[in-house]
């Protein structure tokens, strides 16, 4: 049974016979020529092995990129929770008024700095 037949067959389709025509036969001769003419000037085992290794290159090269992505969004994030980290070290900081009191009380300190850590990811539950 052809390639065809059992296509047909498949499909269903039981009166079908598919036969290649001139043009197709000649184009399918054509390409096996040109496959063998291919195979005595280069070696084609040799290009198989380099094609196998550049798609290896080309999904490391993948990896590489999205890792490179994933630090360039974790700098940026981090560089955000280093900003909320300085300026509530700067409000806690604050030197003593005029009249000697803080600017900020105890329980002011801890829930700044509790917000600051949970904006780092590392808080703790209130």
């Amino acid at each position: 049974m052809s390639e065809w037949e059992s296509v047909a067959k498949e499909f269903e389709l039981p009166n079908f016979k598919y036969k290649r025509d001139a043009r197709v036969q000649r184009m399918a001769d054509e390409i096996a020529r040109l496959q063998a003419e291919l195979s005595k000037h280069y070696d084609v085992p040799r290009l198989q092995v380099v094609e196998d290794e550049l798609v290896k290159v080309k999904a490391e090269l993948q990896l590489l990129v999205k890792d490179r992505d994933y630090h360039i969004v974790e700098n940026a994030r981090l560089a955000r929770v280093n900003e909320v980290y300085k300026s509530a070290l700067e409000l806690i900081s604050a030197g003593v008024r005029p009249d000697g009191t803080y600017n900020r009380s105890r329980e002011a300190c801890e829930q700044l700095a509790n917000e600051a850590l949970k904006s780092g990811g590392c808080g703790k539950e209130t």
